[in-house]
């Protein structure tokens, strides 16, 4: 009875010091990796060495063999629910016959090798209409020192072709490049949905002038089916999204222009800061028969230094004359640091400014001579800040059209007296309804009282750029300080009643912002850079 009662208690004893198993968030060919199988993972479909050390949550392939290209799988090759390290070692192939794509990584995943390595992965194609993206993932981190290539056979089908081979799952993601050279074949938009695409020492070697958009999430310059795109570290420059949306008189702006934009019709200084996002205009004059002036295809920010002329019309015949101005961003901010930075449009029967969304201007001067004024094409909301504007709408919109409001802060129409913008029929009208007449000028001037222009008091912010705390200095006491994002959306609000303020700006995304400043002598706008 005693020997029996001891073998009882041994074995629950037994029972409760083994450990359950533990099962980790990764499956190879539907193989669940767990504590009995981490150190050589096996199946039907897999060879070589594949195993998985959860200290270090990585995932080892050397001379790994995962799949099969005539085999279609009902579930991911390759599937890692949670943050993972892939370590490739020796050549290693990671191929099936899918619908669906055949790596999925649901968290952070980085790539890692020595420089010998090799890791391909082909994706064949099930049909012509039924096969999804190779790769499906969050952030992506290639800091392999070997060769990656991930390829797919579409075999003639454009619906397969035209799909991306890595694609984010969700938004707000980021691929990075440091390492190693990456290979992306058959696939006119290679990567696409990552909202950053980042290259650390490393280029677009192939094919040339090739860039990712951040805009739209795709690759601009797209490459062709059985293209091979190749990063690698073959340039001897760093690397910088070559091409920006802007041109200047048919001059497209590049990483290697960007510093001093020149080219026919461009004179005086034009540069373009992409860090800022701040096209510059330091006493320009952009003129070329048959272009348009200026041209940004997204929210970009303008500065104006001195006089600055921009002029549309077709060697002085209305036929042909072009717009100044095409601003296609979401949002478009013109500033200056006062009266004397003026910027000029001339054009003939043609649209000085066309705006697709929001515009705004700031401390500066407008003059628009002749052409049919600025006109917003969705009707978003133009604001002018401490702003002295003269145009004159040549047709029937009048100067100002189609915005949804127009917002004065600081200045208002004195010219023709009486007259306000109607929300209703998106003009500058009369108390009666009437429409400015034909050629008639609008001028919009600073407010005599409460404005403050650039110079008359010296308000300094530093530094600027700034990535933690934004020093505001003034001659005066500040009663309040209010910090805008390029929306026009309030985003703090401080009193600090002295002359001397610090404004944290570490939650603060990269981007250019406004700050309006409140003394007693009146209110200044001044613009700041946050870069982390």
């Amino acid at each position: 009875m005693k020997k029996a009662t001891y073998i009882v208690i041994t074995l629950l004893i037994a029972a409760v010091t083994v450990p359950a198993q533990r099962t980790y968030p990764i499956s190879i060919v539907g193989v669940q990796v767990t504590d009995s199988n981490a150190s050589n993972i096996t199946g039907p479909y897999i060879s070589g060495t594949v195993k998985y050390v959860d200290s270090i949550k990585t995932l080892i392939l050397r001379g790994a063999i995962i799949g099969d290209s005539n085999q279609h799988f009902q579930a991911p090759l390759l599937r890692a629910d949670s943050s993972i390290t892939i370590r490739f070692e020796d050549t290693n192939t990671i191929l099936g016959y899918r619908c669906t794509p055949i790596i999925e990584l649901f968290d952070t995943t980085h790539f890692i090798s020595p420089s010998n390595a090799v890791l391909n992965i082909r994706h064949c194609r099930c049909n012509t209409t039924s096969m999804e993206t190779s790769i499906r993932a969050k952030d992506i981190f290639f800091n392999a020192d070997g060769k990656i290539t991930i390829s797919r056979d579409h075999r003639n089908s454009y619906y397969v072709y035209n799909l991306p081979l890595i694609k984010a799952r969700v938004t707000n993601r980021e691929i990075r490049f440091s390492n190693g050279i990456v290979n992306l074949i058959g696939s006119s938009s290679p990567i696409a949905n990552y909202d950053r695409v980042i290259f650390e020492n490393k280029y677009i070697t192939y094919p040339p002038n090739t860039y990712y958009d951040s805009t739209t999430h795709t690759f601009g310059n797209p490459i062709c089916s059985l293209d091979s795109m190749v990063i690698s570290s073959e340039y001897t420059q760093p690397y910088l999204r070559p091409i920006y949306p802007i041109t200047i008189a048919g001059t497209q702006v590049t990483v290697l222009n960007a510093d001093s934009i020149v080219g026919e019709g461009i004179s005086g200084h034009v540069s373009y800061d992409s860090l800022s996002n701040t096209l510059i205009l330091n006493n320009a004059t952009i003129s070329r028969m048959n272009y348009i002036g200026i041209q940004c295809d997204s929210s970009v920010t303008i500065k104006c230094i001195g006089k600055n002329i921009v002029d549309g019309r077709n060697n002085n015949a209305v036929a042909n004359s072009q717009k100044p101005m095409v601003l296609n961003g979401a949002n478009t901010i013109i500033y200056g640091n006062g009266t004397n930075d003026t910027l000029e449009l001339l054009t003939y029967r043609n649209h000085e400014i066309m705006s697709m969304y929001r515009l705004e201007m700031s401390d500066m001067t407008l003059i628009s001579l002749v052409g049919n004024g600025i006109y917003n094409v969705t009707g978003a909301g133009f604001t002018l800040n401490n702003c002295d504007a003269k145009i004159i709408g040549e047709m029937n919109n009048g100067p100002i059209a189609n915005f949804s409001n127009l917002y004065l802060n600081g200045c208002r129409i004195v010219r023709p007296v009486g007259h306000s913008y109607s929300t209703a029929n998106r003009r500058i009208e009369d108390s009666t309804g009437n429409l400015i007449r034909y050629m008639d000028t609008l001028v919009i001037e600073k407010s005599p009282v409460g404005i403050l222009s650039a110079g008359k008091e010296k308000t300094e912010l530093m530094p600027n750029p700034v990535s933690t705390n934004l020093y505001v200095v003034s001659e005066s006491v500040i009663d309040q300080l209010q910090v805008f994002d390029t929306y026009g959306r309030l985003l703090k609000t401080l009193s600090p009643t002295t002359k001397q303020a610090i404004v944290n700006v570490r939650e603060l995304p990269n981007g250019v912002y406004t700050i309006k400043i409140k003394t007693d002598g009146g209110i200044i706008t001044k613009r700041f850079v946050v870069r982390h």
